[in-house]
């Protein structure tokens, strides 16, 4: 917010707010400034180059159009917020509604109009008087597209966006930006189709290597990146990072699965000590059977019929031929369990 120093009757009148581009290369950028004017605030853009007007491949931004009325009201992607932060799904269809209403009245525009729509995104539409205006009108794309594509790219880009904020919203948390375009999309009828995406993520791709530099090269990872974007909101590939809601989610949820492991290997060593002692008193009951007298008398006594019984086992299975002799074992286990 610009502010005057000294004197307010030596200093010059100075915009009420300057707010300056600080990405992309320098011949692309632009200052805004918002002052007031008779009838109002008034915005207006100043190039860092000299020039009325850039233009590279489809991509152009027109400067002449300097101190135009400003739209008084919210963006549309603050009323789509603000609708999803409170899970009224019935307003954010009403405001997708708006919007495709409004693309669909593109054939009324002609000349830059029309060649802006591409960058008619929420976060660069006004909600004024029931109408949508946009806020930067200084961007063009000379590029005939059909009205669909430009809504797509329209809710594409406010789907990353609120995504990566990590805002809150009535949908899954880990749903991908593709997959909310679509369910919004689908509020108007409007089918998303691979080859709608793919469209919209290659002119975002030449737009981006326009406006930022690069070689052919740059542009084909843009492209794969901003395909990779659209199907994860957790991609490593300079997309959107996890928002808080979701990583707080998962922690919950690790924290509480940590906790019933834990009290699951408590229960486990308690019943292993348990075991450990019941082992250890059967151990010292059979060695002190083993080493009474009683005992040995007893193996003394019964060792010849024991010896007697083993040879007639060993007679009897070498005569049981060798394809039935799993059968005879199992079934004298048999009648010696019977028994």
């Amino acid at each position: 917010v610009a502010r005057r120093a000294g004197s307010a009757a030596a200093a010059p009148s100075l915009p009420a707010v300057i707010s300056s581009e600080e990405s992309g290369r320098r011949d692309w950028r632009a200052v805004t400034t918002v002052h007031r004017g008779p009838d109002g605030w008034l915005t207006g853009l100043r190039p860092l180059q000299a020039g009325s007007e850039r233009r590279e491949r489809r991509v152009a931004r027109d400067w002449s159009a300097l101190d135009t009325q400003v739209a008084v009201g919210p963006t549309l992607e603050a009323e789509l917020r603000r609708a999803s932060v409170s899970g009224d799904v019935s307003a954010v269809r009403q405001l997708v509604k708006v919007l495709w209403a409004w693309l669909q009245d593109g054939w009324r525009l002609t000349g830059t109009e029309a060649e802006g729509r591409f960058f008619c995104t929420p976060a660069n539409l006004v909600l004024s008087g029931g109408d949508l205006r946009p806020l930067d009108a200084s961007w063009r794309l000379s590029q005939p597209l059909e009205d669909d594509v430009l809504l797509v790219r329209s809710l594409r880009a406010f789907a990353g966006r609120l995504l990566a904020s990590g805002s809150e919203h009535p949908w899954a948390p880990d749903i991908s930006p593709d997959s909310l375009t679509q369910t919004l999309c689908s509020m108007v009828g409007v089918p998303v189709t691979s080859g709608v995406t793919d469209v919209v993520a290659r002119l975002e791709s030449e737009l981006q290597v326009v406006v930022q530099g690069g070689d052919a090269g740059a542009e084909a990872l843009a492209y794969a990146r901003n395909l990779e974007r659209g199907r994860s909101q957790f991609v490593s590939l300079g997309g959107p990072s996890r928002g808080y809601r979701e990583a707080l989610s998962a922690s919950t949820r690790l924290a509480q699965s940590l906790h019933e492991r834990e009290g699951q290997v408590e229960w486990l060593e308690a019943s292993l000590r348990s075991r450990d002692v019941q082992v250890a008193e059967l151990t010292r009951t059979v060695g002190s059977l083993r080493s009474s007298a009683s005992f040995k008398i007893g193996r003394f006594f019964t060792w010849p019929l024991r010896s007697l019984v083993g040879g007639v086992r060993r007679l009897a299975l070498s005569a049981i031929p060798h394809g039935y002799l799993a059968k005879a074992q199992r079934l004298l286990a048999k009648v010696a369990q019977d028994r």
